[in-house]
């Protein structure tokens, strides 16, 4: 019986040999495949579909998107993104999407800052209430399955929800910005921006542009314009993990331990 042949574009150099009553085809990975003309029907060439990405993380693929601080670099704002990108292990594992202001600690949820009921702060420009990101609770930023608990640090990185070729930061890679920027009672200072805080405590040289984006649970969003929270990858145990914060009446980079289920910022790491 005769047979129609495909040749997927993406796994081959589109070079077809043809011998006689043969012909090759030369795949990328240097294997090479023979098939009998006389066998085939037809040979039909098609290009298969790209993975989805999410819209929100394409525009961060950009080098001008991130910023060198030492010898890391971080994105220049906090993500938004309320979708896996295609490389994530949540999204391997078959999750794409978060739900929306959920106060179990273990199921994944983000809530959107620029909706909390007090409005936008004075002291806060249009594009600075723009950059705010989403707030996440543990889960949904490192992504873990739903109702799957993590009681351990991972081992290597964790993207999350961060854009392919980024991860969630550990403990010590905050600690390395951290004695970078000269330590942790002067780090907070240089990180944040120099407007949009209440007392406007920022330098905003060094191109982190912290924002006070405050803290949530569940869609109980407070603290805008006074503190902005970091998530670590770093659990402590089943109920709670490490993260950094800023405050608005000092200039240190804090750090502590909290319930999973409270929603906080996330600040991708490149790879």
């Amino acid at each position: 019986m005769k047979k129609t042949v495909f040749i997927i574009a993406a796994l081959m150099t589109a070079m077809c040999a043809m011998a006689k009553e043969k012909f090759y085809v030369y795949m990328n990975d240097g294997t090479t495949d023979e098939y009998t003309v006389a066998d085939c029907d037809s040979i039909s060439f098609t290009k298969p579909k790209a993975p989805t990405r999410p819209e929100c993380q394409t525009a961060l693929d950009a080098d001008d998107n991130w910023i060198k601080i030492g010898e890391q670099y971080w994105l220049k704002v906090n993500t938004k993104c309320i979708e896996y990108d295609t490389e994530s292990e949540a999204y391997v594992a078959g999750i794409t999407t978060i739900s929306t202001s959920s106060s179990r600690v273990n199921t994944p949820y983000y809530t959107d800052p620029t909706t909390v009921s007090t409005g936008k702060p004075d002291y806060m420009s249009e594009e600075q209430w723009g950059n705010l990101g989403m707030l996440y609770n543990w889960a949904a930023a490192v992504g873990l399955a739903d109702g799957t608990p993590q009681e351990t640090p991972f081992t290597g990185n964790r993207q999350g929800i961060c854009p392919n070729g980024s991860h969630v930061p550990s403990v010590e890679e905050w600690n390395t910005l951290r004695d970078y920027l000269g330590g942790k009672s002067v780090a907070g200072k240089k990180m944040k921006t120099s407007t949009g805080w209440q007392l406007g405590t920022g330098e905003g040289d060094n191109g982190f542009a912290a924002l006070p984006a405050g803290c949530a649970k569940g869609s109980n969003v407070q603290d805008v314009g006074g503190f902005t929270y970091y998530w670590s990858s770093d659990a402590k145990d089943s109920d709670t993990a490490y993260y950094r914060y800023l405050l608005y009446y000092n200039e240190t980079l804090s750090d502590a331990n909290f319930n999973k289920g409270s929603a906080y910022s996330v600040r991708c790491l490149r790879d």
